[in-house]
């Protein structure tokens, strides 16, 4: 009974319980994560100079500040873990595809860097 359930847990976090095509869509949103994560950390980097000042929030603001600050405080706190979160879904569910295009990458860049 417990297998059942493990396996069933299982199907439903790797395939969406749809198969191969639930696997699909999973790494098609892993990968709308990841670059969900990159453009906010783009838009959100104030510089280096002010970085500091991004990740708190002014809490005697009024409401747009205050809702800016929470915002982008919240977006820098767990941008790591959205970006990891990502990144390891493309590679759980893309698997065969990324190391396929490790291995183009690796092999263009042994090509020219070959005299």
């Amino acid at each position: 009974m417990i297998e059942h359930i493990f396996a069933w847990l299982t199907d439903l976090h790797n395939n969406l319980l749809g198969g191969n095509t639930g696997r699909l869509v999973n790494g098609i949103a892993s990968c709308l994560l990841t670059l969900l994560s990159l453009t906010g950390a783009i838009l959100w980097w104030p510089g280096i100079k002010h970085w500091r000042c991004s990740t708190k929030i002014k809490w005697d603001a009024r409401f747009p500040r205050f809702n800016w600050d929470l915002h982008s405080a919240i977006g820098f706190w767990c941008w790591v873990f959205l970006f990891v979160w990502g990144i390891s879904g493309i590679f759980v569910c893309l698997r065969s595809s990324v190391l396929r295009f490790i291995r183009g990458i690796v092999s263009a860049i042994h090509l020219f860097s070959s005299p």
